[in-house]
């Protein structure tokens, strides 16, 4: 790449030009799986709980709901953090400022939306607090008060040790047997689950979790971690090193289940905090475009886990964090200023998926559904992130797709074709467009944000059985098509 700029113009285009492989891709509905695709339940973290009324966060959790489904909206530091007001001297018999003003704003808001609750109860914050579990059980008797009992006993509450954390497991043990023991006093039906951390080369947990395996029976859910990125050292220039990524996350998840069920626990999966290959800096993770790799990485996890978790934005997951650096363990719907990162539209396009899967491939997902067919084609590949600021390169690991559906039911079909790629739907190529350290207008914000979103096209066709049509595939792209029936009276 350095080179490159002593080339003349007329060579560089040479280099950068027509350098994509073409391949042929046949679909024959034929091929049926008779599978029906499936849909996990998702969790979007929020920070505290008073950040739910932060109205631009409202605006992106319904925006979020709007495209992917939310079953959850998740937070942390319930007794430790600010949501919950200080009690203040009053000459009141019964006082008119109330401790609980904030939450049950916010509750009342995932309540009218539609949403349950994922609490993560860290046991550090615990231990911080002598009183956290009566703070704990003040605060759920006024919840339930308040909001009733079917409401509370949806909720998801989590035990989370990390896996660093020196206490001695059995204190670790008491902590969780008296936590189980004021939740299901309150309601059996609250599902308390416990993080276990995995080692999936050496199959076994840490000693410090060892004691969850002899709590199954009290245990509803089970919570862990997949991300990749701790583990890899981006200034290899091999390939090999990334490539082994590529079904990171399905192979740690079917290891797990193996764990468990040689232990005889069977249990529903959370996979709360996780993310894709990405990059080290902020400039890498900004122009690692990746949308086939959480793709598709979703649509193996849809298989094999209950729920998977996200950040609502970016300065929402560094705040919990408390980090200035690039925060890799969880994936952000939204960046600043309501731009829609890549696992917006990947999720969407997910989640628009539906019916009975008719062929299933490397780089192609096809269903039928009532209305007609849905098939979603995609380039993932794993590499280098560094990698991906070298235009020739990407370039040269692009592909030009022939695809061809055969077998098709004969009519008239409207024809939706989404192109999500590095030029059409990612936001960061366009934020690069601000070359302005003095801020820009809320009206040229709203205008680059506008643009970043995927390319659609609409005609009708006429189908008699066989169809073909060609897609040029960036790397790591999706391509989503709709054939959707027209119904003719007659």
């Amino acid at each position: 790449m350095k080179l490159t700029k002593y080339c003349d113009k007329e060579m560089n285009q040479s280099l950068l030009g027509n350098d994509f492989t073409s391949e042929k891709l046949l679909v024959s509905p034929m091929e049926q799986t008779k599978n029906t695709l499936m849909h996990e339940k998702h969790i979007v973290f929020v920070g505290e709980l008073k950040d739910v009324l932060n109205e631009n966060i409202k605006k992106q959790i319904l925006m979020t709901h709007s495209s992917m489904k939310i079953d959850y909206i998740g937070i942390r530091n319930l007794i430790g953090g600010s949501t919950i007001l200080p009690e203040v001297n009053t000459d009141e018999t019964i006082s008119t400022t109330s401790s609980y003003a904030n939450s049950d704003l916010a509750l009342r808001t995932i309540k009218e939306l539609g949403f349950s609750v994922f609490l993560r109860i860290n046991v550090n914050e615990i231990l911080y607090f002598k009183d956290y579990f009566s703070r704990l059980k003040a605060f759920l008797n006024h919840t339930i008060q308040v909001f009733g009992k079917d409401f509370v006993k949806q909720w998801h509450i989590l035990f989370y040790a990390p896996k660093e954390t020196k206490l001695d497991p059995m204190i670790l043990e008491d902590l969780y047997e008296t936590l189980h023991g004021i939740l299901k006093k309150k309601s059996l039906h609250i599902q308390l689950g416990v993080f276990l951390p995995f080692d999936e080369e050496k199959m076994k947990t840490v000693s410090s979790h060892m004691w969850v395996l002899k709590k199954a029976n009290s245990i509803d859910f089970i919570s862990f971690d997949a991300n990749r990125n701790t583990d890899i050292n981006f200034d290899d220039t091999s390939d090999q090193n990334f490539i082994n990524s590529q079904n990171y996350h399905i192979n740690k998840t079917k290891k797990l289940k193996q764990f468990l069920q040689k232990n005889g626990i069977r249990k529903p999966l959370f996979l709360d905090m996780w993310n894709t290959l990405t990059g080290d800096s902020r400039y890498i993770n900004g122009t690692f475009f990746r949308a086939a790799l959480i793709f598709n990485t979703v649509i193996e996890l849809s298989q094999e886990v209950q729920g998977l978790g996200f950040w609502i934005n970016n300065e929402i997951h560094e705040r919990i964090h408390n980090s200035t650096d690039l925060v890799s363990d969880g994936l952000e719907l939204f960046h600043y200023f309501n731009g829609k990162r890549p696992v917006y539209y990947a999720m969407f396009f997910k989640e628009r998926l539906y019916g009975t899967i008719l062929s299933e491939g490397e780089n192609h997902l096809m269903t039928k559904n009532e209305d007609g067919y849905q098939l979603a084609i995609f380039h993932e590949r794993n590499f280098n992130p560094r990698y991906s600021v070298d235009e020739l390169f990407l370039r040269q690991h692009s592909k030009e797709l022939q695809v061809t559906l055969d077998s098709l039911d004969p009519g008239e079909y409207q024809v939706t074709r989404f192109k999500f790629d590095r030029k059409n739907g990612a936001l960061y190529d366009n934020l690069r467009k601000i070359n302005s350290k003095h801020g820009i207008n809320q009206d040229v914000m709203k205008y680059i944000i506008s643009t970043a979103t995927p390319d659609v096209e609409i005609k009708d066709e006429i189908i008699n059985g066989k169809w073909s049509f060609y897609a040029y595939m960036d790397i790591n792209s999706i391509h989503f098509i709709e054939l959707k029936k027209i119904e003719l009276d007659l």
